[in-house]
């Protein structure tokens, strides 16, 4: 039997301790860092750059399951188009997060996976996903 409480407590000991690395992480990086809501503005502008609609499902797909060719992958995010497809998969690109391999088999293909930092970002959203199951039941069938 899972313990609510003692989850609860872990989640919160670990969302502290992500809250004093990041603030150590932008006193390092960024020690002139701007205002709060400066700030803010930035991270919004990231997190529609690299979030936007369709860029969760293709991250997670391509953690959980590994690298994909491009009619496999779009077949396992279901109602996409290739265009929008290929379009997500270009911007994530350009972001550092999917690496695009040439294959030479015939006819040529690709191969789509997750770069080092596209696998960072995955890695560090797992508990988000995991707080926000243990907090907001879903249907899992």
């Amino acid at each position: 039997m899972v313990d609510a409480g003692e989850l609860e407590k872990r989640f919160q000991i670990f969302a502290a301790a992500a809250a004093r690395f990041s603030r150590e992480v932008l006193n390092i990086a960024w020690p002139n860092a701007t205002t709060k809501s400066q700030l803010a503005e930035s991270n919004l502008r990231i997190a529609k750059a690299v979030f936007g609609k369709w860029c969760i499902e293709i991250l997670v797909v391509l953690h959980n399951l590994g690298p994909f060719g491009f009619e496999n992958l779009r077949r396992g995010l279901g109602a996409i188009t290739p265009r929008v497809l290929s379009r997500k998969l270009a911007e994530m690109e350009h972001h550092g997060l999917v690496r695009r391999k040439l294959v030479g088999s015939r006819p040529p293909g690709v191969i789509y996976s997750l770069t080092r930092k596209g696998s960072t970002v995955a890695r560090l959203g797992e508990p988000v996903f995991l707080y926000l199951g243990f907090k907001i039941p879903y249907d899992q069938g």
